[in-house]
């Protein structure tokens, strides 16, 4: 009798923490210092979503080889 291999497929995904919501500053200022914070708050924001997708490229890379 021959055994004939059956590929088994995986689904891979992002880990959790990856994919979690980053939020969106919210602005409540009335004072050019408070557009300033706010400027920066969201400056912070973004760099954590640009963090999650490079972090994501590499997972994918690592997990394709």
């Amino acid at each position: 009798m021959r055994h004939v291999p059956v590929p088994v497929r995986e689904v891979a995904t992002p880990p959790p923490t990856l994919m979690a919501h980053t939020p969106r500053p919210v602005w409540n200022g009335t004072t050019n210092a408070d557009l300033l914070d706010f400027a920066q708050e969201a400056a912070t924001a973004l760099d954590r979503c640009n963090a999650d997708k490079e972090a994501m490229r590499t997972w994918a890379t690592e997990t394709t080889r």
